[in-house]
């Protein structure tokens, strides 16, 4: 007959303890006694006026001092910024000096980077001449016959990629088309 979820009845639950809880908190709160009132301020002893004027003699001094401090360490860094500019005009004339004694030579630019190519050589599956028969050659025409580059076959073999091309542009130029 009663058509509600299953979780309304522990909510239900739930929220009836709350209430309960909160409204016996308040229940104790009004029976508690009162808290007693905080004890009153001390009046403000006023210092007296000469402490006063030593102070601020004092900070006067200590603001002087520092100030000089400030100004002598300024000076130095000025002195050092003069004598670093100074290095920097030197140097500049000397790289300018040595630039010019160095015959004129072209600058040589970076080599342009020779990548391998891999380069796929149609090979029909053929029986090496007689004088082909070395391992190498055999085994360069098994691996290219199963469908390797000749990339893969001299990383394989630890052989030059420009060997394993010629083995097999070898073959290819003594096998009649």
């Amino acid at each position: 007959m009663n058509s509600l979820p299953s979780w309304v009845t522990p909510a239900i639950i739930i929220a009836a303890v709350v209430v309960l809880g909160v409204f016996a908190a308040v229940i104790i709160r009004l029976k508690s006694p009162s808290r007693p009132e905080p004890p009153p301020l001390e009046p403000f002893d006023s210092p007296d006026p000469r402490m006063i004027l030593k102070e601020i003699e004092d900070t006067h001094a200590r603001a002087a001092e520092l100030i000089s401090i400030v100004q002598r360490w300024s000076g130095r860094l000025d002195e050092k910024m003069r004598r670093l500019d100074q290095l920097i005009v030197e140097t500049e004339k000397q790289l300018r000096r040595f630039e010019a004694s160095q015959p004129q030579t072209a600058v040589p630019s970076k080599p342009p980077t020779v990548r391998p190519v891999a380069v796929a050589v149609e090979s029909k599956p053929v029986q090496p001449a007689p004088g082909d028969r070395d391992q190498l050659s055999s085994t360069v025409y098994r691996l290219a016959d199963g469908g390797r580059l000749p990339l893969e076959i001299a990383r394989e073999l630890n052989e030059q990629v420009g060997k394993v091309e010629l083995i097999l542009a070898l073959r290819q130029a003594r096998t009649p088309a």
